[in-house]
């Protein structure tokens, strides 16, 4: 028998494209899943849509204060060999997704694997290929920062911390390196976020959080410095100065 993994999904105020990310986890070959709903308090239809879809789902969270602790909450209820954590804007690449990684998970006898990463940018979908090794982790992240399948095990004993905004996928991630814990990444799979979130929003921050957060954990200080100041200017180039000048909508 398949073994069972819980799809954890936060969301808030998501009613623009939950179809769409529920579309792509209902067409899934992989059937052995439930679904977790962290949801902050959502004001719009999400909540009803989620009803709507007929997922096997539960709602853990009617109304926690960031992502983090939705997820977190999640995590405490987890009672299936795997999870994996959908973003509500976010797709999955095909309906062999969760199979594949699942598979693969199995294979390489990993404790993360994580998908190959794209993007959605105007509903346009784009794939940004991504190293397959992970040493990079002690100065800068990896992506995506969801979309990735886990064993349940690894996070017995540990949660995202809620005092980081934005740059608390790069923390999780690197407290599971640094204590030796096994990566790897499957090309075969695509994870696609959708750029326009609290994470595009607050880009800036984020930069400075994941710099502080390499410091901490005493990764390389060249290499560290060169990631921020050239994520910096990426980010001001591409999004701010040519955003505004074609009125790109993100």
């Amino acid at each position: 028998m398949k073994k069972k993994i819980t799809i954890i999904i936060p969301t808030y105020n998501s009613e623009k494209y939950i179809l769409e990310s529920l579309k792509s986890l209902k067409k899934q070959s992989y059937k052995n899943y439930s679904v977790f709903i962290a949801d902050g308090g959502s004001k719009d239809r999400t909540l009803s849509l989620i009803k709507k879809s007929n997922l096997n789902y539960k709602i853990i969270s009617k109304k926690d204060k960031s992502f983090e602790e939705g997820v977190n909450q999640c995590f405490d209820k987890l009672n299936t060999e795997y999870f994996m954590i959908l973003g509500s804007d976010d797709a999955l690449s095909d309906k062999n997704y969760l199979s594949k990684l699942i598979n693969k998970l199995e294979d390489k006898n990993c404790d993360i694997i994580f998908p190959e990463y794209g993007v959605i940018i105007n509903n346009r979908k784009k794939i940004i290929p991504q190293p397959k090794r992970f040493n990079q982790l002690i100065y800068k992240t990896v992506v995506p920062g969801l979309g990735w399948i886990s064993k349940t095990k690894l996070i017995k004993k540990v949660r995202y911390n809620t005092k980081i905004r934005i740059a608390t996928d790069y923390d999780i991630f690197l407290r599971m390196y640094k204590n030796k814990k096994k990566f790897y990444r499957s090309k075969s799979t695509v994870y696609y976020f959708r750029i326009g979130g609290n994470s595009y929003k607050s880009a800036i921050r984020g930069f400075n959080e994941q710099k502080m957060i390499s410091i901490k954990h005493r990764g390389p200080l060249i290499k560290i410095y060169y990631v921020y100041f050239i994520c910096l200017a990426k980010f001001i180039i591409k999004y701010l100065l040519l955003g505004r000048f074609f009125r790109v909508s993100y």
